[in-house]
């Protein structure tokens, strides 16, 4: 691939990718930390979270956040982060033109942050704040409830920031541990636009050639917990349905459905995103037909498959009013149409919503945050990278009978686990 350059630095082992790809003036500089809420024992609990927020306040060359920001921000550049259970992504947008300075802000932020207590009191602020707005959020209250039932008794079941008392807790030597061991491997540098890769190649071993060490006094407990839990296949093994019920009076009741899925480098993936385009993909497709145009209960449902390295989750979410009654039928047609799918689907709308997957897939080809975001992604759990044309060949190799073993396998009552909030728990289920 003559577009795409992959390599690993000598000094740090951080893995690089740069993307040459024809799109806009737009460049995205993207770092994937390997390490998210799943990482962390009960006592750090949102580490992870409050540490994405402590980068880009100050570093060595620009010691004031706003000097730092007001950097990028007459280059055209910004700066974006966000926290999962299982990565923290750090990446800053800016043109083609500025490209070695927007790296070279990104490594300053990542080598010489200077995690200075007095901000670190501030983002707690913040964070808890955050944490708190979405407490108060019935629908972020089932999502919450659903990982509770769902990853009972493993690293997955809190939510990725953290409790109010777990951030209270956390120091900047923590936050220094946890960076020394946990920002020292699995790193990837992914960087896409339509670039100089010989010259973003250059910038690169100018800038992150270098090891990330932030002195401190050493805290045994985190470094001793560096091997990350893995849940093969944790829905798999489940034994019966489980269920939350949440007391809320709010006009709408939400409810999570959620069943098993794939890991990353498993195929049958592709399988589980074209069963999702069968039942939410547009307002023609089978729940939306059921729930919205036929019943009126719902004004949108969705489905969301997540891919981690060792299982998968698929989610079915929806809002309807608060009203028992309502809410019984809504998941009862549900249930009744995963099992109607097990028998018959139509050939015709199976190749629509393989169709529209693959048309989807050739509107990324000039999406520069979708190559670096993505590449990171491919080449920590597949050791390699997938380009648009791979995921294509990929959907067009899948035939209408290969969706039956999966919906068989995924869609039974055994695996499943429902949270919903409501005035009325439905005691049945």
């Amino acid at each position: 691939m003559k577009d795409i350059k992959i390599g690993k630095l000598s000094k740090n082992k951080i893995h690089y990718i740069i993307s040459n790809i024809l799109c806009s003036n737009q460049c995205i500089l993207l770092l994937r930390i390997n390490v998210g809420s799943r990482d962390e024992s009960n006592e750090i609990k949102g580490i992870s979270h409050l540490l994405e927020h402590m980068f880009f306040q100050g570093t060595k060359k620009y010691p004031i956040q706003k000097d730092l920001l007001n950097e990028l921000y007459k280059y055209g550049g910004d700066f974006d982060a966000f926290t999962s259970k299982s990565e923290t992504i750090f990446y800053i947008t800016i043109g083609q033109k500025y490209i070695e300075k927007g790296i070279q802000i990104l490594s300053d932020s990542f080598f010489n942050s200077l995690f200075l207590n007095e901000n670190l009191l501030k983002e707690k602020k913040v964070v808890i704040n955050e944490i708190n707005q979405y407490l108060s959020d019935p629908n972020s209250l089932m999502f919450y409830g659903l990982d509770e039932i769902t990853f009972k008794n493993t690293r997955f079941e809190k939510d990725i920031g953290g409790s109010e008392k777990s951030v209270q807790k956390i120091s900047v030597t923590m936050i220094k541990n946890f960076i020394n061991l946990y920002y020292l491997k699995d790193v990837i540098l992914s960087i896409s636009g339509n670039i100089s890769i010989s010259k973003t190649q250059q910038y690169i071993q100018k800038y992150f050639n270098q090891k990330v060490n932030y002195p401190c006094q050493k805290i045994p407990k985190i470094i001793n917990d560096k091997n990350r839990i893995l849940y093969k296949d944790h829905i798999f093994k489940q034994k019966k349905l489980n269920y939350k019920y949440i007391h809320k009076k709010d006009e709408h009741s939400f409810i999570g459905i959620c069943f098993p899925s794939f890991s990353y480098d498993n195929k049958n993936k592709y399988k589980i995103n074209i069963i999702s385009e069968l039942l939410t993909g547009y307002m023609g497709s089978i729940l939306y037909k059921e729930l919205r145009n036929k019943e009126g209960l719902i004004y949108h449902i969705n489905i969301d498959q997540e891919c981690y390295e060792d299982f998968g989750q698929l989610i079915i979410s929806y809002g309807t009013k608060n009203n028992i009654h309502l809410t019984i039928q809504s998941i009862n047609i549900i249930f009744k149409e995963l099992q109607k799918l097990k028998l018959k689907i139509n050939e015709k709308d199976f190749q629509d919503a393989k169709n529209n997957l693959i048309e989807n897939f050739k509107f990324k080809k000039d999406d520069s945050y979708w190559h670096a975001h993505s590449y990171s992604n491919d080449y920590y759990h597949l050791k390699k990278i997938k380009t648009i044309d791979d995921h294509i060949q990929e959907y067009k190799k899948i035939k209408l009978n290969d969706l039956y073993p999966i919906i068989k396998e995924i869609f039974c009552g055994e695996y499943c686990n429902i949270c919903y909030t409501g005035d009325t728990d439905i005691q049945f289920i």
